[in-house]
């Protein structure tokens, strides 16, 4: 970040940016915003420290952003409205550029933070065994180490050494404070491009890669519900039907059978077959016709016997029918594993496309706009007549856009994961046993 934008404004000059008016609701505006910013990313912070379920690998990035964003509200929101209002630095030019070097840490932090959260939830969706095999708890922690180093090293050098590695020594005058590479064009557009532009390219490209993700599994998943539901009721048709098919089979054959009882019965057709029938077919109808005079004693072994033949009938079919059924069921049962693992799939890639674009939607909106004025006004700022090609209000505007972001992120959370949200009620009720 760039503070410039009242260069031109001195501890001496009699013309307030500002009416009173103006300048005391712009104050109790910063208030607000400062205490929401603070009490919310502390229920952050206490949060995840009470909470067990929250103390897992990727919210140790959220609970680092929690803290660059905690001293955002503290010290960069309050320290610029001073500034702002009073429309000169009234604190020295040493405590200037510590402020200028904690206001650049956090805020170059929290976006590298931001950008290690979008990376965390592309892995987790597109490469999720692997990456959960990889990220252990020790290389989060690494990851937000790097977060703080690297942010510390190039804005505390860059700040406090700057008048040391310019040939033109300290051109910032006492009652003024902004970054003074700012007024090198080259240096500041490629800082610029480094630290925000490109880590902004990848966070997009990588979100449009979660997006995908998650809408192929969804695709998926649909595809599976689908298969699965019309597999069932087939496999339940072609059971009953096999079932049938076995009784209509043998009621089939004994209604055959007792047809050729029942022809017995009439003496023309041993008449009819005398001439065209064998000996032994002759000899079979007549003993049916013999055996069919009985008395009706042997009635019910003949009820006996279909009644026998039924059951063989209905056994036969019910063995060829539980082979299928136990094979259907078994491919039921691995089918709905696999289903209810690949819900879990798409339930992490829905979260984590949720989460993504809460916090990466408002890290857009606050920080974009800024970043466009920072390279214009790199290009088209004097030092000299202390001219400005930017109005100082609407870069007033972007400046604080860009800590705006630090109130919205809590609520970030809550709206993504549910976790946070019940264990935020649970705080907020004044409960803080540790779980």
């Amino acid at each position: 970040m760039v503070n410039c934008s009242n260069c031109g404004l001195g501890k001496n000059s009699t013309n307030s940016p500002f009416p009173p008016a103006v300048s005391w609701t712009l104050g109790f505006l910063s208030a607000v915003v400062s205490v929401s910013t603070i009490m919310g990313n502390l229920l952050v912070i206490v949060s995840f420290f009470f909470e067990r379920a929250l103390r897992t690998s990727t919210n140790y990035f959220i609970a680092s952003l929690a803290v660059t964003d905690l001293l955002i509200g503290v010290f960069s929101m309050n320290f610029y409205t001073v500034y702002l209002l009073l429309s000169y630095w009234p604190l020295g030019e040493l405590f200037c550029d510590l402020w200028l070097s904690l206001d650049y840490t956090a805020c170059l932090t929290s976006q590298y933070t931001v950008f290690f959260i979008t990376v965390d939830r592309f892995c987790s969706v597109k490469i999720p065994a692997k990456y959960r095999n990889w990220r252990t708890e020790s290389k989060v922690r690494l990851m937000v180490a790097i977060t703080w180093i690297v942010p510390f090293a190039v804005f505390f050098t860059t700040i406090m050494g700057w008048p040391y590695f310019n040939n033109q020594g300290r051109i910032r005058e006492p009652d003024q404070c902004y970054a003074e590479f700012a007024k090198e064009p080259i240096f500041n557009t490629i800082l610029t491009i480094a630290y925000f532009w490109i880590t902004l390219m990848v966070m997009v490209i990588l979100y449009a890669g979660i997006y995908k993700v998650a809408l192929n599994l969804q695709a998926k998943s649909d595809h599976k519900k689908k298969r699965i539901s019309e597999l069932i009721p087939s496999s339940s048709k072609r059971m009953t039907e096999t079932s049938e098919s076995g009784i209509r089979t043998s009621n089939a054959s004994q209604s055959l059978s007792n047809s050729i009882k029942q022809s017995s019965y009439h003496l023309g057709v041993i008449q009819m077959l005398d001439n065209t029938s064998s000996i032994w077919v002759r000899r079979k109808i007549e003993n049916d016709f013999t055996h069919n005079k009985v008395s009706s004693q042997n009635s019910p072994k003949q009820t006996n016997n279909e009644i026998l033949y039924k059951n063989n009938a209905n056994k036969r079919s019910s063995s060829l029918i539980a082979p299928i059924k136990f094979v259907a069921q078994y491919f039921y049962k691995k089918s709905d594993k696999s289903t209810k693992r690949r819900e879990r799939t798409v339930s992490r890639a829905r979260k984590a496309l949720r989460t993504i674009t809460f916090i990466l939607g408002a890290f857009v909106l606050s920080w974009t706009p800024f970043h466009i004025i920072v390279l214009i006004k790199g290009f088209c700022d004097s030092t000299k007549d202390k001219h400005t090609c930017v109005n100082s209000h609407l870069y007033n505007l972007t400046y604080w856009l860009c800590y705006l972001n630090s109130p919205i992120n809590p609520f970030c959370y809550a709206l993504a994961n549910v976790q946070f949200k019940r264990t935020f009620l649970r705080i907020l009720k004044f409960d803080f046993r540790r779980s």
